[in-house]
C-alpha cells in the first residue's frame, strides 16, 4: 500500500509538471508562442511572466479547466498586487470552454487585471465560457486600465455582482475597437453586454447580442460610460434591470454616443431607455432605436431621462410602455435640447405621455416629429409632448393618433408655461373628460405662436391655444410662409410627400466666413461691403462700440442655414450692448434670418444702448426674425438709443414685447421710420414697437401697415405705451387691428394719401416721398437723407451760452479757427440750421448764431473746421 501511494504521488507530480509548459519565442518576433493549454497554464501560474508578450498559434480547448484548482477553474492572469502588462495577440484564434467559478473573488476573467500604456489585447476570442466571480468580472478581462482591446469577442455565461461585462468588467482610459460579445450575463450594478463600466474610454465599431440581467446601471453595451465615447456600435439582445437601464448604456455621464443603435428589448422600472437609461449631460447624435421598452417611470425610446444634447436620432418601436413620464424619444428631460429627431412609435402610459416626450422641463424640441399612436390613461397626453413644463417646442409636428382621459392635445397635453412656435398637428384626438384640444389640451400660462391644427382631420374644432385651419389651408404654403416659417432650410411642402402637409428637411450649408470691415475712405467709419463683414461684427463683441456704414445692399439669405437653422446671431446682448453707430446710407439688408426663440433681445441688433447710439437710414427686407422676449427687426431693445429713417419688411415673431421695428423702446428715439412686417406674439405686440416706456422716449413721424397678431396688450402700432408717440399712424385694415396704445389708425386709402402725413408736419422735402407705383403706394424714405452725427467727440472747450437759449446763442472757442462751418441738428437727426464759413482772427473766438426760427426742443450743434470737428448739446425754450 505504501508503494502504491508513492507511485500515485509521483504520477500526480508528473501530470502537474506536464500541465505547465513555458512558451518560448519560436520565430524571433518578440512574442512567446502559445499553442497548448499547458502554455497558458504556465503563464497563469508564473506571475513573473506577466510583463511578457504572447501570441496564440491555434485554437485551444480549455474545457479541462473545470477540474482545476479544486473546481475553482482557471486562475486569472493579473492580480491587484501584480498586473498583466504585456501584449497578447490571439491572431484570430480562440480559447474555448474556459471555466472559472470564484463567486467570492474580484477581478475575474481570462485576465484578472491588465494595466499598461501602449499595450493591447488583440484578435482573441473567448468562446463557450462559464465565468463566475464577485466584482469586476468579464470573459476576457476583469479590470483594465490603458490597454486597448482590438478585434476581440466572447460567447458564454457570465455571472457576478458589480462591474460585470461580456468582455470586460471595468475599463479606464482605454480603447475597445471592432469587438463583440454574445453572452448570457447576470449581475447587479454596472452590468453591460460588452463592458460593465468605462471611464474616459472609447468603444468603437463594437456590438453585443447577448442577454443582460442586472439591477442599477444596466446596458446592452455598457452599464455606465463616464467621460467617454461610444461610436458606430450596436446592441440587439434582451436587457432587464431596475433603475438606469438602456439598450446601449444604462448611465451615460458626460459622454458622447454617435452613429450607434439598439434593437434590444429593454425592461426596467425607472430611468429606462431604448438607447440610454439616464443621459446625464451627454451628447447623442446620428443614432436610433428599433426595439421595445417597458418600465414604470421615466421611459423613453432614446432615453428615460435626459439633460444632454440629442440630434439627428430616431425611434421606431411597436411598444414604448410605462406608467408615468413616457415618451417616444424621452421620458423626461430638464433643460436639454433635442434637434431633428423623430419617433414612429406606439407609446402608452398613464400620466404625462407624449409621442416625443413625456415631460419637457425647460428644454427645447427643435425640428422634431411624431407618428403612430399615443395613449394615456390619466392626464397630460400629447402628440408630441404630454407635459410641456416651461419647455420650448419649435418647428415640430405630430400626426399621431392621440387618446387620453384629460388634458389631451394633438401637439401638447398640458402647456404649463411652455412655448410652442411654428408647429402644427394633424393628430386625431379623443378624450373622455376635460381639456381636450386639437392642438393643446390645457394651456396654463403657456405661449403659442404661429401654430396650427387641422380641424377637419383631427376631429376637433377647439383648442385652448393654436389656430384651427381647414385641411386645404393646412396644405397651403402661404399659411405658414407669411408668418416666417423657414421653407429654405427647415420645412418643405410637396403634394406627394407627407400627404401634402409640411415636412421637415434639414439642410445645412457652410457658414459665411467672417471678414473684418475696414475704414476704406478715412472717415472713421468701417465700411460694410458684404454679408461677411456683418457676420464679423456679430461675432466680435469688442467691436460693438465702433462706427459702421453700409456701402451697398446685402443679401443675407445664407443665414437661413446656419447654426442648426438658428441663423444670424444678433449684434448686442443684455450684458454687452451695441454702443456704436450704424449708417445704412439708404441701403438694405435682405433675407436676414434669425430663429432664437429661447433667447431674449433678438433682431439685427439685439440691444442698443445710450442716446449717442444711432441706427440710421437702413432697411431690413424679406426678413424672418423670431425671438423670445424683446424682438424687433432692427433692434430687440433700445435703451436710450436712436433709430432714424429705418424700415422693415417680412415677419417678426416674439413671445413677449415684439415690434415690427423695435421690440422695447426704453427711453429711445424712433424717428421717420416705418414697418410693413407681419408681427406676431402673445403679449406687448405692436406693428412698429411692442413696448414704449420712459419719459425721454419718443416716437415721431412713423407708421406701420403689417398684420399684427397677439393676445394681451396688442396694437396696430404699439402694444404697450407709457411715453410720447407723436404724428404716427397705422393701417387699420391691413393690420387687422382697430386699436393701438398710441398712434392714429387710418384706412388703407388714407395711408396712401400724402395729405394724411403733411397735415401732421411730415417732411416731404428731404426725408419722405410718396408714389402710387412705389412701396404699394405707402410713403417711402428718400435715400441717404441724413448722416450719422459724430456724437462721440467731446467738446468741453466749446462753450454755448445762454443754455437754454431763446433767440441767439453765443459760442466761445479757446483757439483760432481759420474756417468754420456750424450745423445744428434736431433730435430726429435732421439738419435744421447751417452757418457759412468765414475767416476768424480773434483768439479766443467769440460769435453768435440766430436761432429765432427754431422751436422749443433740444439740439446738437456741430462745428466743423478744416482740422477739427466738435459738438455740444443745448436747449431752446420759448
Amino acid at each position: 500500500m505504501k508503494k502504491l501511494l508513492i507511485l500515485l504521488t509521483m504520477l500526480f507530480l508528473a501530470i502537474n509538471l506536464k500541465a505547465q509548459i513555458e512558451p518560448v519565442d519560436t520565430d524571433g518576433n518578440g512574442f512567446r508562442n502559445v499553442s497548448t493549454l499547458q502554455n497558458l497554464r504556465w503563464i497563469s501560474e508564473n506571475d513573473t511572466s506577466w510583463s511578457f508578450n504572447y501570441e496564440l498559434d491555434n485554437d485551444i480547448n480549455a474545457a479541462v479547466t473545470k477540474n482545476w484548482n479544486s473546481s475553482a477553474g482557471w486562475k486569472p492572469i493579473g492580480t491587484e498586487s501584480l498586473f498583466f502588462s504585456g501584449k497578447f495577440d490571439g491572431k484570430g484564434y480562440k480559447i474555448d470552454s474556459l471555466y472559472i467559478n470564484r463567486p467570492n473573488e474580484n477581478f475575474i476573467g481570462f485576465f484578472g487585471i491588465v494595466v499598461g500604456k501602449n499595450i493591447e489585447i488583440s484578435r482573441l476570442g473567448i468562446t463557450n465560457s462559464s465565468i463566475t466571480g464577485k466584482n469586476y468580472v468579464g470573459s476576457l478581462v476583469g479590470r483594465n486600465s490603458y490597454c486597448s482591446l482590438i478585434d476581440c469577442y466572447s460567447t458564454g455565461i457570465i455571472k457576478g455582482a458589480q462591474y460585470i461585462g461580456g468582455l470586460i468588467g471595468k475599463t479606464n482610459y482605454a480603447q475597445i475597437n471592432n469587438s463583440y460579445s454574445n453572452c448570457t450575463l447576470t449581475g447587479s450594478d454596472y452590468a453591460g453586454g460588452l463592458v460593465g463600466y468605462t471611464l474616459e474610454s472609447t468603444v468603437n465599431k463594437s456590438y453585443s447580442t447577448g442577454t443582460v440581467s442586472g439591477a442599477e446601471f444596466t446596458g446592452g453595451i455598457a452599464g455606465s460610460i463616464e467621460k467617454g465615447y461610444l461610436i458606430d456600435s450596436y446592441s440587439s439582445g434582451t436587457l432587464s434591470g431596475t433603475n438606469k437601464v438602456g439598450g446601449l448604456v444604462g448611465y451615460n455621464n458626460q459622454s458622447e454616443i454617435s452613429g450607434s443603435n439598439s434593437r434590444s428589448n429593454v425592461y426596467g422600472t425607472d430611468f429606462v431607455g431604448g438607447l440610454v437609461g439616464n443621459n446625464d449631460n451627454c451628447t447623442i447624435k446620428n443614432s436610433y432605436f428599433t426595439g421595445k421598452v417597458a418600465g414604470k417611470r421615466m421611459i423613453g425610446g432614446l432615453a428615460g431621462w435626459n439633460d444632454g444634447s440629442i440630434g439627428n436620432c430616431y425611434t421606431k418601436s411597436s411598444e414604448i410602455k410605462g406608467n408615468e413620464l413616457v415618451g417616444g424619444l424621452i421620458g423626461e428631460q430638464d433643460g436639454a435640447t433635442i434637434k431633428f429627431c423623430n419617433s414612429e412609435c406606439n407609446v402608452s402610459g398613464s400620466e404625462s405621455v407624449g409621442g416625443l416626450m413625456g415631460r419637457n422641463g425647460f428644454g427645447v424640441l427643435f425640428g422634431c416629429y411624431s407618428k403612430d399612436s399615443v395613449s394615456g390613461k390619466s392626464q397630460n397626453t400629447g402628440g408630441c409632448v404630454g407635459w410641456n413644463d416651461g419647455g420650448s417646442v419649435l418647428n415640430c409636428y405630430s400626426s399621431s393618433v392621440v387618446s387620453g382621459l384629460s388634458d389631451v392635445g394633438g401637439m401638447v397635453g398640458d402647456n404649463d408655461g411652455g412655448m410652442i412656435h411654428n408647429s402644427y398637428s394633424i393628430s386625431k384626438v379623443s378624450g373622455t373628460r376635460q381639456n381636450i384640444g386639437g392642438f393643446v389640451g390645457w394651456n396654463g400660462s403657456g405661449k403659442v405662436i404661429n401654430s396650427y391644427w387641422d380641424k377637419e382631420f383631427s376631429g376637433m374644432d377647439k383648442s385652448t391655444a393654436g389656430i384651427g385651419k381647414t385641411t386645404s389651408e393646412m396644405k397651403a404654403l402661404n399659411t405658414y410662409s407669411k408668418f416666417g416659417w423657414n421653407f429654405a432650410a427647415i420645412w418643405k411642402i410637396k403634394s406627394e410627400i407627407n400627404n401634402g402637409y409640411p415636412f421637415l428637411e434639414k439642410r445645412t450649408y457652410p457658414k459665411t466666413t467672417p471678414l473684418e470691415p475696414k475704414d476704406t475712405n478715412g472717415d472713421s467709419c468701417k465700411n460694410i461691403k458684404c454679408f461677411a463683414n456683418l457676420v464679423w461684427i456679430s461675432e466680435n463683441p469688442t467691436a460693438w462700440g465702433d462706427k459702421y456704414q453700409l456701402d451697398n445692399d446685402i443679401n443675407a439669405d445664407s443665414s437661413y442655414y446656419w447654426d442648426d437653422c438658428f441663423g444670424f446671431s444678433p449684434i448686442g446682448t443684455s450684458s454687452n450692448h451695441f454702443t456704436g453707430k450704424f449708417a445704412g446710407n439708404g441701403h438694405k439688408i435682405d433675407s436676414l434670418y434669425i430663429y432664437r426663440t429661447s433667447q431674449e433681445y433678438v433682431g439685427l441688433f439685439g440691444f442698443i444702448d445710450n442716446w449717442f447710439t444711432g441706427i440710421i437710414n437702413l432697411g431690413v427686407t424679406n426678413c424672418s426674425i423670431n425671438g423670445g422676449n424683446y424682438t424687433g427687426a432692427i433692434s430687440g431693445w433700445s435703451f436710450n438709443g436712436r433709430v432714424s429713417e429705418c424700415y422693415s419688411e417680412g415677419s417678426v415673431s416674439s413671445f413677449g414685447v415684439g415690434g415690427g421695428l423695435v421690440g422695447n423702446n426704453f427711453g429711445g428715439k424712433i424717428y421717420n421710420s416705418y414697418s410693413r412686417a407681419i408681427v406676431s406674439g402673445v403679449s406687448d405686440i405692436g406693428g412698429l414697437v411692442g413696448w414704449h416706456d420712459l419719459d425721454s422716449a419718443r416716437i415721431s413721424y412713423c407708421y406701420s401697415t403689417g398684420v399684427v397678431i397677439g393676445n394681451n396688450y396688442t396694437g396696430g402700432f404699439a402694444g404697450w405705451n407709457k411715453s410720447y408717440i407723436e404724428n404716427c399712424f397705422w393701417d387699420k385694415e391691413t393690420s387687422g387691428k382697430s386699436t393701438s396704445d398710441g398712434g392714429t389708425g387710418k384706412t388703407s386709402t388714407e395711408m396712401k394719401v400724402k395729405s394724411t402725413f403733411t397735415d401732421a408736419h411730415w417732411d416731404f422735402n428731404q426725408i419722405w416721398n410718396i408714389d402710387s407705383q412705389i412701396n404699394d403706394g405707402y410713403p417711402y424714405l428718400n435715400k441717404g437723407s441724413s448722416d450719422v452725427i459724430e456724437f462721440d467727440v467731446t467738446a468741453d472747450y466749446l462753450n454755448i451760452s445762454p443754455n437754454p437759449a431763446s433767440d441767439r446763442v453765443n459760442l466761445m472757442l479757446p483757439e483760432n479757427y481759420v474756417d468754420y462751418l456750424v450745423i445744428i441738428y434736431n433730435d430726429y437727426g435732421q439738419v435744421v440750421l447751417g452757418g457759412s464759413s468765414k475767416p476768424q482772427t480773434s483768439n479766443p473766438v467769440n460769435f453768435s448764431i440766430n436761432i429765432g426760427s427754431l422751436p422749443t426742443g433740444t439740439y446738437t450743434l456741430v462745428l466743423q473746421s478744416n482740422s477739427k470737428r466738435i459738438m455740444k448739446r443745448f436747449a431752446i425754450v420759448r
